[in-house]
């Protein structure tokens, strides 16, 4: 899933105090087309594509380093990329931290029990229990662990609706790519270890920004990380507001925020 469809609604402040570049990776968004070949699908392959961009950005701006920013999926890539070449980089910023998947995973099942049975919802109960983990997402945005303060997707397709960057066949192509970069993908490096058994030690300022109420990089998970890592400089900082999309959920907290991590 791309973030430029939703940069609209929070980052105009930035642009101030920024360049601001996003990338629709490929498969994503604007870089998602009909006959892409799904064997570049690969994560070695994404992160070629994250070390020539920078390269493109640093000769384009005549900059030495880039600010990066991630979001959920992305920080997986983007800790990668990080840890492997510190050097092109000024700091790193993790929105909803990947940790490890199957650790929130059973997170997520057992936390979305606790709620439905608080709430004595039989039907929540009954497919958490019974279904694999496609159904979690599901029970992810109904108890407001995706979105705080809405049950479903349906304000991220409106905000993708009017983004101005995107026409309708890119936001259309959102779900498309999705879909086909998930049935594709394959984890060709690290033999798809997960963040918290690779990486401990980063050469570079690290920032983790996390809803309080995010469930789909469990909170819990990303603090127990972020204790252990060793970097030049570590802050977490949590929105209280928020889960999954603080940036889209507290755009004037986020803003600020990152603003703050730059200077």
């Amino acid at each position: 899933m791309p973030m430029m469809y939703m940069g609209h609604k929070f980052q105009r402040t930035l642009e101030e105090h920024f360049i601001v570049v996003h990338w629709d990776q490929r498969g994503a968004g604007k870089s998602y087309y009909s006959d892409l070949d799904p064997n570049t699908i690969l994560i070695s392959q994404y992160l070629a594509d994250s070390k020539e961009l920078v390269k493109y950005l640093t000769d384009r701006f005549d900059k030495e380093k880039v600010t990066l920013v991630c979001h959920s999926w992305g920080t997986y890539i983007g800790s990668i990329l990080v840890h492997e070449n510190p050097e092109m980089f000024d700091a790193y910023v993790g929105i909803g931290q990947v940790v490890n998947g199957n650790r929130a995973r059973l997170i997520q099942r057992k936390l979305l029990l606790i709620e439905a049975r608080k709430r004595n919802d039989l039907k929540a109960i009954q497919e958490l229990e019974e279904k694999g983990d496609y159904i979690l997402e599901k029970w992810l945005f109904k108890y407001g662990g995706e979105l705080h303060n809405s049950k479903s997707w349906v304000p991220l397709l409106l905000s993708g609706l009017k983004a101005p960057e995107y026409s309708l066949t890119d936001a259309l192509n959102v779900p498309r790519g999705s879909s086909f970069s998930s049935k594709h993908l394959q984890y060709d490096v690290y033999d798809e270890q997960p963040l918290d058994s690779l990486f401990h030690k980063y050469d570079l300022p690290m920032y983790y920004f996390q809803g309080r109420f995010d469930l789909t990089t469990p909170s819990i998970l990303v603090q127990e990380y972020f204790d252990t890592i060793e970097a030049p400089k570590k802050e977490l900082y949590w929105f209280e507001g928020s889960a999954h999309f603080p940036f889209f959920e507290e755009p004037k907290a986020f803003s600020d925020s990152l603003i703050k991590v730059l200077k």
